[in-house]
């Protein structure tokens, strides 16, 4: 049980870094509407639209890296079984 503990400690927190920075590493909060400029040909002016799109925040990577650290000092807690020979 232990060493499943701690691999899967060490994968929560390396994919969600992974997954944090290949979505664009945003440093604010997790947003799930992205504010995108469009150009009006006609009138020459750019206004804002907003675009479904989830951006994790550092929100996300905190949550996950905490998450890891609790499985983590779990798996520290846990008494290997005594062997008998």
């Amino acid at each position: 049980m232990r060493p499943i503990l701690f691999l899967l400690s060490a994968l929560i927190a390396t994919g969600s870094t992974l997954f944090w920075f290949l979505k664009g590493a945003h440093l604010g909060w997790t947003r799930t509407t992205v504010q995108v400029d469009k150009y009006d040909e006609i009138l020459e002016l750019t206004y804002p639209t907003f675009e479904d799109r989830f951006l994790p925040g550092i929100d996300f990577l905190a949550a996950a890296l905490i998450a890891s650290l609790v499985l983590f000092s779990i798996s520290l807690f846990i008494l290997k079984k005594p062997t008998t020979k």
